[in-house]
């Protein structure tokens, strides 16, 4: 145990490998249905390949498994961050962190398509679900560095006087000579899950551990192995053997990688989600570390986790359900075993048929010559001949065939039975495995039966893309620990590194990341182009949308043509400013001469370089010519006022003053 690791009496070790063998008895209770789901999955090596006929074997797990395992998780799908209000203003940066992250999970470092293939075949044939563990390893050697010394007045490096130079002095530090980012798949059979847990929300659990086997010189490399600690080379039993030849592994270090919560083995903590490690060592009184989780940081002003810390254990398990009150769950080649036994049974009943059905024959020995008998005997197929006396013919031909045992159609109506009833159990039916169905069935009951059964699995593939982004968002948390500004900029550049590296610290809150929920499957090719050509269609005459960057990213990709064929954008070119228009409606009455618009008209026609010579000149109005008719006499009619005219108000005689003051009309002149 190095120096500064945390104490551990010899009480509580001894609880804890208590703890470790009270796990495996009941794991190892489960192992058996595991190894018959692997012997019916494949065949034995030890087995001679051309007497394996003998056995009956469907192949259904192998059809069933390995057509699951595509339509659950066809392709690494590309993550993304949703940001969190606390960092709007940061997607730059955040942009540079979903890059360097999709980079590590491609096939140069995790190579996160076959670490999750590798895991859905546990979970869909042996075991019921599926172990990785995430981490980081260094190892490294202490090497002199020149450090700056701080002014004690400033705390800024010291300077100089003479030399103008920031004063150092040599200093020990361990530099990384060899480091690893991982997060890789672990064998069912090395899983340790306590024996009283009984949930598989595995991250609730006390503890979790996993076994490991080390060679001596990487476990002394590792962990700092007293010089005297010997080992005799073992077998690996924590693993899956397929009756190999029981050789001796050269990893004969057996050891046991424990994380607990620290808070509930030790009244000194108080945040339940604190994790610490313990790494135990077979045959050693001692552990050989004991720290607190190196992939957590405590806030030391609030008691809490830093963002950049990993929420949950390291240990990363996947299952496609869950068991009521048990942290173990029977895969689907566990739940279907009964079935593909049984077909099996029956497969092999109809061979058994088959073979006591080879032609039986009589022969009249007294009328078949013996050279004919003796011919018929040596024939490569079929039983040997039953000589019989003429009188067992009764006038019969001198070879009978003995009738042959029918098989009955309802006994092939159960395998038919036998095989629904398996598909039901993988959520798989024939249309599915893209296996011919010689059922005559309509389109709209295709169409329904395809619905009903893609609800279930639709729910398998949330549940593995689910587990999947979980695992991703733990995996951040190590990326933005131990990625250096030197491995970052090989990915992204040194500008957008050394931005991340100075950000990625002060992030304020937790990332969280996502997933297209149809990003995993298989896309079609020719679906895909179509909705590439569709997309780009509806979206390239969006202002917002770069139609040149949607072609490269987008179309160009969909139709397998490489993306330097798309010319660079000529700038737009200014318009030049457009003339004033105007609209000049004219009627017929408006080409009249005698209108008085006409003269008006005449003007604009001209204007606008119309012909005009064929126009008649303008001409007055009749109504503007009539001559005048000098004076109007006066009414001399019925009614008509005197000539001389009184000026008084009719009835009284009186004159009527015109205004105020003013004559009478009579007085007018």
């Amino acid at each position: 145990m190095a120096t500064d690791d945390l104490p551990v009496t010899s009480d509580e070790l001894q609880r804890w490998w208590s703890d470790i063998d009270a796990a495996e008895v009941i794991r190892k209770q489960h192992e058996t249905w595991w190894e018959a789901n692997l012997d019916a999955y494949s065949p034995k090596v030890t087995k001679d390949p051309k007497a394996y006929g003998s056995d009956i074997n469907t192949n259904r797990d192998f059809t069933l498994v390995e057509q699951k395992k595509a339509q659950l998780f066809f392709q690494t799908p590309e993550v993304n961050i949703k940001p969190a209000p606390l960092m709007y203003g940061q997607e730059d940066v955040l942009l540079t962190h979903q890059d360097i992250l999709n980079e590590y999970l491609g096939p140069e470092q995790v190579d996160a398509i076959s670490m999750v293939d590798d895991v859905l075949f546990d979970v869909l044939c042996p075991s019921g679900f599926g172990v990785t563990k995430m981490g980081y390893e260094s190892i490294t050697e202490t090497v002199d560095v020149e450090v700056p010394v701080p002014d004690p007045m400033t705390g800024a490096p010291a300077v100089d006087p003479m030399t103008g130079m920031p004063i150092t002095v040599p200093q020990a530090v361990p530099v990384p000579i060899w480091e690893k980012l991982f997060w890789e798949r672990v064998t069912p059979k090395k899983i340790i899950i306590p024996a009283g847990f009984t949930s598989t929300n595995y991250d609730t659990a006390p503890w979790m551990g996993v076994r490991f086997g080390l060679t001596l010189n990487e476990a002394r490399l590792k962990y700092n192995l007293p010089d005297d600690f010997e080992v005799t080379p073992t077998t690996d039993r924590h693993r899956f053997e397929h009756e190999q030849p029981d050789t001796k592994d050269a990893r004969e270090v057996e050891g046991v990688e424990l994380w607990y919560r620290a808070a509930i083995y030790d009244p000194h903590v108080k945040n339940p989600d604190r994790l610490r490690c313990l790494v135990l060592i077979k045959n050693l009184d001692t552990p050989v570390k004991h720290v607190d989780s190196p992939y957590q940081t405590l806030d030391p002003q609030t008691g809490r986790l830093t963002p950049n810390s990993l929420k949950g254990y390291p240990i990363h398990i996947l299952t496609l359900r869950t068991l009521a009150d048990s942290a173990y769950v029977m895969s689907d080649c566990s739940m279907s075993r009964p079935q593909v036994n049984e077909l099996n049974k029956f497969r092999d009943q109809q061979i058994r048929m088959r073979d006591s059905n080879i032609p039986i024959r009589m022969v009249d020995s007294d009328r078949v010559p013996a050279e004919v008998l003796e011919k018929i005997k040596n024939a490569e197929y079929g039983s040997a001949p039953i000589p019989l006396p003429t009188e067992a013919f009764a006038g019969n031909p001198p070879i009978v065939e003995i009738a042959k045992a029918t098989y009955p159609r309802e006994n092939f109506t159960f395998e038919d039975k036998q095989d629904n009833d398996i598909a039901r159990t993988h959520a798989m039916d024939s249309n599915q495995g893209g296996v011919k169905n010689e059922t005559a069935r309509t389109a709209t009951e295709l169409q329904l039966v395809q619905v009903n059964s893609n609800v279930r699995l639709d729910k398998e593939r949330a549940r593995v893309l689910r587990w999947y982004v979980s695992g991703v968002t733990k995996f951040s948390t190590l990326v933005q620990r131990f990625v250096t500004v030197e491995q970052a900029a090989q990915v992204v550049g040194p500008q957008r590194a050394q931005t991340w590296a100075q950000t990625m610290p002060q992030v304020p809150a937790s990332l969280a990341f996502t997933a297209a929920p149809d990003s995993a499957l298989r896309v079609d090719a020719a679906q895909r182009r179509k909705f590439a050509l569709e997309t780009y269609a509806y979206l390239r005459n969006d202002p917002h949308v770069n139609p040149s960057t949607l072609l490269k990213q987008s179309v160009l990709p969909a139709l397998n043509l490489d993306s330097t064929s798309v010319a660079q954008p000529t700038p737009p070119q200014p318009k030049p400013p457009e003339a004033v228009k105007g609209i000049i409606q004219i009627k017929g009455e408006d080409l009249s001469p005698i209108m008085p618009q006409y003269p008006g008209v005449l003007l604009v026609l001209k204007a606008m370089g119309m012909p005009t010579d064929a126009l008649p000149p303008p001409m007055p109005s009749p109504l503007l010519v009539q001559p005048n008719p000098g004076m109007v006499k006066p009414d001399t009619g019925m009614g008509s006022a005197p000539s001389g005219g009184t000026g008084g108000m009719q009835g009284t005689g009186l004159k009527a003053p015109i205004a105020p003051g003013g004559q009478g009309m009579d007085n007018a002149d």
